[in-house]
């Protein structure tokens, strides 16, 4: 008897790497996910970043620093060593990158990290597909690791959430 799919959440400044049938969702606000498939091996992984730094001490929005943006690229070279540590071979990546901003003026630090995430993946024989979002209510994400189906939709209350097969194309979110 085949057990249902788990949906694993990828928390901010986070990742998940799997080769089940695992859906790995993330709700996106002034942040962006990456999310790579390799078809052949039936394996993925979803990485969740934020654009800048804010908190409950500093609730204003802070633009990415030399520091936070090594700390992101760090994380994005251990987020690809766990994928060619389970067997994905990085010619086969299939490349996602979806962004969101909340407002224009985030577009600075959008452009600084989509750039780090996009010269990261430069020499990958396979083009990156990026798409930049604004929403207010953020957007939300989510990856079926084994077949490499993504939906992607403009968040909702939590009583109203469902996401809806994009096939990767997303509708009304520029």
């Amino acid at each position: 008897m085949n057990q249902p799919a788990t949906t694993l959440v990828v928390q901010p400044d986070d990742f998940i790497v799997s080769r089940h049938s695992h859906y790995l969702e993330s709700r996106l606000r002034d942040a962006l996910a990456v999310c790579v498939h390799d078809e052949q091996r039936e394996l993925g992984g979803l990485m969740h970043l934020r654009l800048g730094v804010s908190s409950l001490s500093v609730p204003e929005f802070l633009e990415p620093t030399d520091t936070t943006l090594s700390s992101d690229l760090l994380l994005l070279e251990t987020f690809c060593r766990r994928l060619r540590a389970e067997g994905a071979r990085p010619a086969r990546w299939h490349i996602r990158v979806f962004c969101h901003r909340d407002s224009a003026a985030r577009d600075a630090a959008a452009a600084t990290v989509l750039d780090l995430v996009q010269a990261y993946f430069a020499p990958s024989p396979r083009p990156v597909e990026c798409r930049l979002m604004n929403h207010s209510l953020g957007v939300q994400v989510r990856l079926q690791v084994s077949t490499g189906q993504l939906w992607v939709q403009a968040a909702v209350a939590a009583d109203r959430a469902s996401l809806c097969p994009s096939d990767g194309n997303v509708s009304g979110l520029r």
